[in-house]
């Protein structure tokens, strides 16, 4: 087995077993809602979390109600390509790709045009302190930031960070990260040797 793959094991476990998970999602919540980062964005790229992940319909809800643009991903195939479809309410997402609630692919495609007014929120099962993140193994959000020039946060447990994660060659780290205690830059071009 490879070292990312027993790390993934690893946190989805301790993700089960989190208590008041409730509770920490909410502050994260909070977090990113009272970032500079969220206030100054005209459009939000989120996603709608599963249930084992960090919850985000409070901010999809909240960032409605305040005009922003949303979008959300959409698996394209199995290759690892997705890519953002604006939302109107998140009710009219439907059931896609691995169970995740994805926009219909008749909504408008999200343009990287709209970049430099953007923040994409970005999942990840644990995050370290230079903004590398261990997702779920398919590379689908490392190719979709490869291109994307607008702000990233990642949304973290305070005792999911850690200090070094393994670093594969396409993988991307966030600019920001948001935890129940914080959300913080991560030094820029931090790199691992």
């Amino acid at each position: 087995m490879s070292v990312k793959g027993d790390l993934r094991r690893a946190f989805r476990q301790r993700r089960r077993d989190k208590i008041n998970r409730a509770a920490a999602d909410a502050a994260i919540a909070r977090r990113v809602l009272d970032s500079s980062a969220y206030g100054q964005a005209r459009v939000l790229l989120g996603y709608a979390a599963l249930p084992e992940e960090i919850q985000t319909d409070g901010i999809l809800h909240r960032a409605l109600a305040e005009g922003k643009a949303l979008y959300l991903p959409r698996c394209l195939d199995d290759a690892g390509q997705m890519a953002f479809y604006r939302v109107q309410a998140l009710e009219e997402l439907e059931s896609g790709s691995f169970g995740v609630r994805e926009p219909s692919l008749a909504a408008p495609q999200y343009n990287m045009d709209l970049d430099g007014q953007a923040l994409c929120l970005v999942p990840g099962l644990c995050f370290d302190n230079k903004g590398y993140r261990l997702g779920y193994g398919k590379g689908y959000y490392d190719r979709f930031l490869a291109k994307f020039r607008g702000v990233t946060l990642g949304l973290c447990y305070n005792d999911f960070l850690q200090d070094c994660l393994p670093v594969g060659d396409y993988d991307l780290p966030v600019q920001q990260i948001a935890t129940e205690n914080r959300v913080f830059t991560v030094e820029q071009g931090a790199a691992y040797e």
